[in-house]
């Protein structure tokens, strides 16, 4: 499992479960993710943690090369190393 830093933290409650799918369906778009399985209130309300990660850090090293091609004349190009 990975190991991400959780940075935010909210729960969702709706009076009817349509409500609450199109909440948690919002939210998710916006960089959410729900947490755990829903749950429902004695009161009938439906809710849903949910949480936003930190954003994965990407790594990117860029080396520039010379190669000597099929002609013998040398090219340099970029290579991309993630």
């Amino acid at each position: 499992m990975e190991n991400r830093k959780i940075i935010d933290y909210d729960i969702i409650t709706k009076r009817y479960e349509i409500d609450l799918v199109n909440a948690v369906k919002a939210l998710i778009l916006d960089g959410w993710q729900p947490l755990g399985g829903m749950s429902i209130d004695a009161a009938y309300y439906s809710g849903q943690a949910m949480v936003k990660y930190e954003k994965e850090k990407e790594i990117v090293i860029k080396n520039s090369m010379r190669i000597i091609d099929d002609d013998g004349l040398i090219v340099e190009t970029d290579k991309v190393i993630i």
